[in-house]
């Protein structure tokens, strides 16, 4: 069988640790998430061959493929868009351009996904059930922030509804954005009129959700894969964040795992759990609070009070300073006393001066320095609710 990851979207919302890496490539602990689905997909017995689809920074992402996972080069292909035209536009360029080389079933999957999930069970299914195609679900609290799967005996998907707004805190089952095609259905999908009509149309953009599958639904049985593990839509900073603490729960329960390289002097206060990477120094009278990482590199000073956030590689905390709830980008400089709040996203190469205060919901763009407490312009002009981006 083959697979295809599609990894070419530009990530706004996690903008702006997006701005300088592809969100495939923002890291979960102590490798990005791409390396996390690459390891889950190498574990499927048959596979043949991975391709992705690409276009924002598609030069980074095959750098780092091709680098990290050299042992499988004969297993992957690379197709780059010159123009975004959608999830189902980038299976279909793809699915044209090799047609009879296609290794059926194919599994296709986003490449935005964390999740703790068998490939090879839901490829058992899909053989076992037979049908066109075959979907996996996952189940949420709300389904109106998702594609909402409708489904009817027999686990038979009978619709598929984007974002439904009237089913505002609805539990359900949703597009978990794994699929897995047959080769009919990749033959229903090519000679259909209106579908080669909207490919064709580089103005338009073609959805898997909107476009492929009720196509699909009307021409045969589309089955769903009722996924009850752990699925993580990396949408927004604070999904990033959570994709992250739950890592360290895979990885140590309720414990902190720190990399044996990394040195910590006697009085640093860690507080479960927490995750330290390698070579990180935390100095005297530091205290790293639940749910926290340091990733590579890390330096933390004297004093520092660190709380539920995550600093990326070679970033520096000097002495004094308190970090709640933010993400820290990598490669910073955080000066001492000062105060970073819950929200707050700084994207990477950033110096932040002595005695700075950074309120809530502040998001920095790469490469800048920041000289002057923005808390006093948060607590005179601020309207609540608004964020700020400097």
């Amino acid at each position: 069988m083959d697979s295809i990851i599609l990894a070419g979207g530009f990530a706004t919302r996690l903008r702006p640790l997006t701005l300088t890496r592809p969100k495939p490539l923002l890291p979960i602990l102590d490798k990005p998430l791409l390396d996390w689905i690459l390891s889950d997909l190498f574990m499927i017995n048959s596979l043949n061959k991975v391709m992705f689809s690409l276009h924002n920074m598609a030069d980074q992402i095959m750098s780092h493929v091709k680098n990290r996972w050299f042992s499988y080069e004969d297993k992957l292909e690379y197709f780059i868009e010159e123009k975004p035209l959608g999830d189902g536009g980038a299976l279909i360029n793809i699915i044209k351009y090799l047609r009879d080389k296609i290794d059926y079933p194919l599994l296709v999957l986003n490449g935005d996904l964390f999740m703790q999930i068998d490939y090879q069970k839901v490829i058992n299914y899909h053989e076992k059930r037979g049908g066109l195609m075959t979907i996996v679900g996952t189940y949420v609290d709300d389904v109106s922030k998702y594609g909402f799967l409708k489904i009817s005996d027999n686990d038979v998907l009978s619709e598929i509804i984007e974002k439904p707004k009237d089913l505002v805190g609805r539990e359900g089952f949703v597009n978990a954005g794994v699929y897995i095609l047959s080769g009919e259905s990749v033959n229903i999908i090519l000679s259909d009129e209106d579908i080669n009509k909207k490919s064709l149309d580089y103005e338009r953009k073609i959805s898997i959700a909107k476009d492929l599958m009720p196509l699909l639904i009307r021409k045969g049985d589309v089955y769903v894969y009722r996924h009850d593990g752990l699925w993580i839509d990396i949408g927004s900073p604070g999904d990033y964040f959570k994709a992250n603490i739950h890592a360290i729960k895979i990885l140590c329960g309720k414990n902190t795992c720190a990399d044996p390289t990394a040195e910590l002097d006697s009085d640093v206060k860690i507080e479960d759990p927490v995750f330290i990477g390698r070579n990180v120094r935390i100095k005297n009278g530091s205290v790293i609070g639940s749910e926290s990482i340091l990733m590579n590199d890390v330096y933390i000073g004297r004093g520092v009070y660190i709380e539920n956030s995550l600093i990326m590689n070679n970033t520096h905390v000097e002495d004094y300073s308190i970090i709640r709830g933010a993400i820290i980008g990598e490669n910073n400089r955080i000066g001492r006393w000062a105060r970073i709040y819950r929200e707050t996203v700084l994207g990477s190469s950033i110096y932040i001066g002595d005695h700075i205060c950074l309120p809530p919901k502040t998001k920095v763009l790469p490469y800048k320095e920041i000289n002057e407490d923005i808390c006093l312009k948060y607590f005179t002009d601020k309207k609540e609710g608004d964020n700020i981006i400097i």
